[in-house]
């Protein structure tokens, strides 16, 4: 299921943020994903312009598209942010549930979204807010205004 490490240290339930720049606009624009590091094997999850490019997907969101710090075209990805314990453990069920409960997996717009950092930001909620270079990131808000 998820890919394997060859490091026996007990990291169950951790969640990583990670970012990378985007190609051309990267000065102004990045794409987020998240990692959920369960010791033996770390599966990266986020939102790709694309669908249905593997078995791995549901609509525009994917588990495992690429490595834990493959870019997106513009030089690798860093990491941003790790939580682990409680956070880390609510977090990763979050996201393993995110086939199922993420409302725009079918919909890709890159502006204004859903986008690959609304899913970030979808998922982060309140733990984390992304940083400008996240464009997308306040559709969530947006669309929970327009439904009200």
């Amino acid at each position: 299921m998820g890919i394997r490490v060859d490091d026996d240290s007990d990291l169950s339930g951790r969640v990583e943020l990670w970012a990378a720049k985007l190609p051309l606009v990267g000065l102004v624009a990045w794409h987020y994903w998240l990692i959920v590091d369960r010791g033996e094997c770390y599966d990266r999850w986020e939102v790709w312009q694309t669908k249905g490019l593997t078995t791995n997907s549901w609509g525009y969101l994917y588990r495992n598209l690429g490595d834990r710090s493959a870019g997106v075209g513009n030089g690798e990805g860093w990491r941003i942010e790790t939580w682990s314990g409680d956070r880390g453990q609510c977090l990763a069920g979050r996201i393993e549930r995110s086939p199922t409960e993420y409302p725009w997996r079918d919909h890709y717009f890159v502006f204004p979204g859903p986008n690959s950092n609304t899913y970030v930001q979808w998922v982060l909620r309140e733990h984390y807010q992304l940083s400008w270079h996240g464009i997308g990131r306040r559709y969530v808000r947006h669309a929970a205004k327009a439904k009200a």
